[in-house]
């Protein structure tokens, strides 16, 4: 039978990287992907503002061509 590894603990203790709480001062990267009633997909590249919680924006991404595999 095989023995289980114990996992590596990080040493010593972590602390929070301390940002300004000031609008634009730190944003976060998301894609969001959904498709049509069609079955058409799409992905969106989603930038949050992570103090205002605003979207700066949405921008598409190019759809991927038809039979093409995907990388994962």
């Amino acid at each position: 039978m095989r023995k289980h590894r114990s996992h590596r603990r990080a040493v010593g203790t972590r602390i929070p990287i301390l940002v300004e709480a000031r609008p634009h001062a730190r944003w976060s990267l998301d894609f969001v992907h959904d498709q049509f009633a069609c079955g058409r997909r799409f992905r969106l590249l989603n930038i949050v503002d992570d103090v205002t919680r605003d979207c700066l924006g949405g921008l598409p991404t190019r759809p991927s061509p038809a039979g093409a595999s995907r990388a994962s």
